[in-house]
This record gives structure tokens, sequence and C-alpha cells, in this order.
């Protein structure tokens, strides 16, 4: 259990930090992404795809 829970901490710090330097690098081309509980859980379980995926639902649909 405790094993379980460090790894999530852990992604979700990884999520964070790669959500909070996306929105910097991404800032010119005004990207933003919002730090909210669906975006940090889709950052959290699904990784790098699904904060690439949350990208580009900004890019093309925002």
């Amino acid at each position: 259990m405790k094993k379980l829970i460090l790894g999530l901490i852990k992604k979700l710090c990884f999520g964070l930090v790669v959500m909070y330097s996306i929105n910097i690098l991404l800032s010119d081309l005004n990207v933003n992404l919002p730090f909210n509980v669906f975006s940090i859980s889709v950052s959290t379980f699904l990784g790098i795809p699904g904060i690439v995926s949350l990208v580009l639902l900004n890019i093309f649909i925002i």
C-alpha cells in the first residue's frame, strides 16, 4: 500500500512539473493548461500521452 501511494505521489509531482513547464514553454503560442482536478488527474494517470492530448485539445478546440 505504501509503494502504491508513493508511486502515485511521484506521478503527481512529475505531471505537475511537466504541465508547468509546458505552460512556460508554450505561453508564446497562447497555450495554457489549467491546473484543475481533471487536468491533474489526466496527467497523473496517463502521463506524457495524457499531457500531449490536453495540449492538442487546447490548441485545436479552444
